[in-house]
């Protein structure tokens, strides 16, 4: 690595930080020393690493200037020469005095002071250093710096919270508002409940249909520029996804493990799906962390079988679920009937590769993960054998798990040998090595079924 012998503007920068913290001007031989600066030549991605860096300590100073308004004002007598009207607020702040109101004008000194002085400080800082990475996202506008307000830079500064997986109304498209009133769809009146749920576009609520009193879900998917409308037989027009691949899975002699569609309507701003709501039940998520984080094996016998067979029927219609996970599973407890929801995340099957996966990460194939696309059956066994680790497991197959697995080496204390050997057969690396999905029922843990009795 080469030295830099003539003057460096990182050298000079981080001479002029020591000088400032230190609360003194350089002196003659400062420049000497910027002059002779050791400055490695670094590369674009070391040099970006430094601008990163200096950008988050200033937004822990930012932090700290909130939490500390006397070192806010400590702050304001090392920002002198930044203009005139700069210069006088800090002799202002600088001039002691013991009267009782001079000693109350410090104890409040305005906070919009520290804040104006800081922001200042740091845009200058930004407009010199990376003229590209503005608070605002704007590319090389240096003018804007100057007339950023107070409120911009803060919200743009201020860390963001950080939420947890439950925490849906922070990733929400605003849900319509409803009310326990009357609500027509389709000439059939509704009476709207409370929220059930909410999600990444939507949100669904309790109801009831005001002719029979049968107990309904009513779902309200706010639409976006990427909603997807598809064209199914029987149907002249084209309907948005969710819709048409639950009128497609619901074709033919009624299967009870997926959810019906009862009825829906498209509306400018969001499309309404009544569904079925089966009572009482709750998602396997939450039955599993009820129990500790895990079920028995005889009773993740059932679910499984029910959960198979729902998949099944799917690809059977035509019909590719994509998101087949806990969540996405309602259970009865007190029928121990298991319901297949949400086909938000499917697609029509076809038997041509898909190139997209948008379902959720943990049930991911890993042919996409290395190869950039997946077969739809081989995906949907695999993600029926990341369930079926969740369920009697309490945790998701990490990394070692899989290798061990795909060694034929795997077995888990209380298990049987049936359970382990499915588990095996489900979570081969190798599409073409998974077992078919229309063999799972066939397996020797899921061709005789107990009766699971509480």
């Amino acid at each position: 690595m080469g030295q830099l012998n003539s003057c460096c503007k990182p050298a000079i920068k981080d001479c002029d930080s020591v000088y400032k913290y230190h609360h003194c001007t350089p002196t003659q031989s400062s420049t000497s020393k910027v002059e002779n600066h050791s400055h490695p030549i670094v590369d674009g991605k070391k040099e970006r690493r430094r601008k990163e860096d200096a950008f988050k300590k200033k937004r822990r100073f930012w932090k700290w200037a909130f939490s500390h308004r006397r070192g806010g004002k400590k702050y304001l007598k090392t920002t002198s020469g930044q203009g005139s009207e700069e210069n006088q607020d800090t002799e202002a702040a600088e001039t002691p005095s013991d009267s009782p109101s001079a000693r109350s004008s410090d104890d409040h000194i305005s906070l919009q002071h520290v804040i104006l002085t800081v922001e200042n400080h740091v845009r200058q800082d930004l407009c010199t250093s990376n003229p590209k990475v503005l608070p605002t996202g704007q590319p090389e506008a240096d003018d804007n710096c100057l007339h950023l307000t107070v409120p911009e830079w803060s919200d743009n500064v201020l860390p963001t919270p950080i939420h947890s997986a439950f925490d849906w109304s922070t990733d929400v498209l605003p849900a319509p508002v409803c009310s326990a009133s009357d609500w027509i769809i389709n000439s059939q009146h509704y009476k709207i409940g409370n929220l059930l749920g909410e999600g990444g576009f939507g949100a669904v609520y309790e109801g009831s249909r005001l002719e029979d009193g049968v107990k309904v879900a009513v779902k309200f998917v706010t639409k976006t520029e990427n909603v997807v409308y598809i064209s199914i037989p029987g149907h002249p027009q084209p309907l948005p996804v969710e819709v048409a691949l639950l009128i497609l899975a619901n074709e033919g002699p009624r299967v009870s493990e997926i959810i019906e569609l009862l009825d829906w309507q498209d509306r400018p701003d969001d499309y309404v799906m009544v569904l079925e709501r089966p009572s009482p039940c709750k998602d396997l998520f939450g039955v599993t962390e009820r129990h500790g984080g895990f079920i028995d094996e005889e009773l993740a016998q059932v679910v499984m079988r029910q959960a198979t067979h729902a998949a099944l029927t799917c690809c059977q219609r035509g019909v590719l679920h994509g998101d087949i996970k806990l969540e996405n599973l309602l259970f009865n407890e007190d029928t121990f009937e298991v319901k297949l929801i949400d086909f938000g995340c499917g697609d029509l099957l076809v038997n041509s590769p898909y190139n997209l996966f948008i379902g959720t990460d943990l049930y991911c194939p890993p042919e996409y993960t290395m190869e950039g696309q997946y077969h739809g059956e081989p995906a949907t066994v695999w993600s029926l054998g990341v369930l079926l680790f969740a369920l009697v497991c309490g945790d998701y197959p990490s990394d070692t798990d899989l290798d061990v697995i795909n060694a034929n080496l795997w077995s888990k204390s209380g298990l049987s040998k049936e359970c382990c050997h499915l588990i095996g057969c489900l979570l081969q690396y190798n599409p073409e090595q998974r077992i078919q999905l229309d063999k799972i029922l066939l397996h020797d843990w899921l061709k005789v079924l107990k009766l699971y009795l509480l």
